[in-house]
């Protein structure tokens, strides 16, 4: 499993609790450093894809339960079936796309 993001500091949240209406200074009108935002990013994609995890273990689970899932046969056919990864797949460079049809 992935470890959680750390909880912002307790300074962080008190400078937070600070801030009043009209107050001028970075934190409180929503800025942060580039470094900041790619954390806060980061951590927002890191909780989305444990997120994510947690629902395909949930399918898996259940498909393996044999659970009715409400989809048709077909389509649990094919969540079951097998396929080789794409990094696996020989591909012949002379016959695959380079570009993107117009």
């Amino acid at each position: 499993p992935l470890a959680a993001p750390p909880a912002p500091s307790a300074a962080a949240a008190a400078a937070d609790a600070l801030c009043q209406a009209g107050d001028r200074r970075p934190a409180c009108r929503g800025e942060k450093d580039v470094i900041s935002q790619e954390l806060d990013e980061l951590r927002d994609l890191l909780r989305l894809s444990e997120e994510r995890i947690s629902l395909l273990e949930d399918l898996q689970h259940a498909l393996a339960e044999g659970n009715d899932l409400g989809l048709p046969e077909d389509q649990v056919r094919g969540l079951r079936a097998e396929i080789p990864l794409l990094s696996e797949v020989a591909i012949d460079p002379s016959s695959s796309a380079v570009a993107a049809a117009e």
